[in-house]
């Protein structure tokens, strides 16, 4: 289930919320009730929820208690840090109280090509998974990753992201990020998780892109109403003169 914690960054309920996805997803979503989310390490970005690097984790922590730090304890926070990144899990959302022409570009394309209006409201109450679900507002400033809290490093990434607006759902797996975890369980874990959804909930509308022929709107919908009306798409009016 959605869990709030005081170190993330909330929005409010009625801010819209997208998701830019393939058919082939939005068919797994749609089927399976669940949502798709990939190991925080297995981002193209290399960056996306490191931690900090040993010389500024020393920095933080000195000036934070006062005197020096011993280096086995940076290392043993730093692999911490490791652990934790190799032990999570990720979807990703898009801001915006309109639908974004830069987000169809970057990942969608007009065969097949779709985006998922929600809210942020919606989305919390869609999550019925039994595990802990967390979402956070992402920071685009990685010189702002504090020691509150590790997992701060999973919703803070660099300035030239920031286009991309997002609203980060996230787990963490809470053997692979004990300290005390062992490199082969976290070697076992699986690149990617699912959480169960209500998708009735979560999906509000959802468009094709702009660009979609009405060949392949048409192929799409007889598809996709096997699974209720609700879920067929309708064309974006983003370029309607």
């Amino acid at each position: 289930m959605y869990k709030q914690h005081e170190h993330f960054l909330s929005i409010d309920d009625d801010t819209k919320i997208w998701k830019y996805l393939d058919l082939f997803k939005y068919l797994d979503l749609i089927s399976s009730k669940t949502l798709f989310m990939l190991k925080a390490d297995k981002f193209q970005d290399p960056f996306d929820g490191k931690g900090p690097d040993k010389e500024y984790l020393k920095k933080v922590f000195e000036l934070s208690i006062g005197k020096e730090v011993d280096d086995s304890i940076i290392d043993d926070l730093h692999n911490y840090y490791d652990k934790l990144r190799r032990s999570s899990y990720v979807n990703c959302w898009h801001i915006n109280n309109f639908e974004s022409s830069v987000m169809w570009d970057a990942y969608s394309n007009a065969n097949g090509g779709l985006v998922i209006e929600s809210t942020f409201g919606e989305l919390k109450k869609s999550i019925v998974d039994s595990r802990d679900i967390y979402i956070s507002k992402v920071v685009y400033d990685r010189n702002r990753i504090g020691l509150q809290n590790a997992m701060h490093a999973l919703t803070h990434k660099k300035q030239e992201f920031q286009d991309e607006r997002e609203l980060r759902v996230f787990h963490v797996d809470t053997v692979g990020s004990d300290p005390d975890s062992k490199e082969d369980y976290l070697n076992s874990l699986d690149i990617f998780l699912k959480i169960e959804v209500d998708t009735s909930v979560l999906i509000k509308q959802v468009y094709f892109h702009p660009l979609t022929p009405e060949w392949v709107a048409s192929s799409i919908k007889s598809v996709v109403a096997q699974y209720g009306s609700q879920f067929i798409p309708v064309k974006s009016t983003l370029y309607t003169i």
